[in-house]
């Protein structure tokens, strides 16, 4: 096995959340981000986010920065 391909393997696998209050903002990055291969779950406040955590264990969490909750 080569380490391109284990590399690929891994970012298949690998798994983002989105967390965004606009449906728009978390279409937007859902497009770009599958392109590349990762599986991509969402959430539309930090409940949301919380309870989806619980869930899947999300490898990385994109969060809006101007989040109030």
């Amino acid at each position: 096995m080569l380490i391109s391909d284990f590399n690929n393997n891994q970012k298949k696998s690998a798994q983002v959340l989105i967390v965004d209050d606009e449906e728009t903002q978390r279409l937007l990055m859902r497009r770009v981000i599958e392109k590349e291969g990762y599986q991509i779950l969402e959430a539309s406040d930090g409940l949301d986010c919380l309870r989806t955590c619980k869930k899947t264990s999300p490898d990385i969490i994109l969060r809006d920065v101007e989040r109030n909750d």
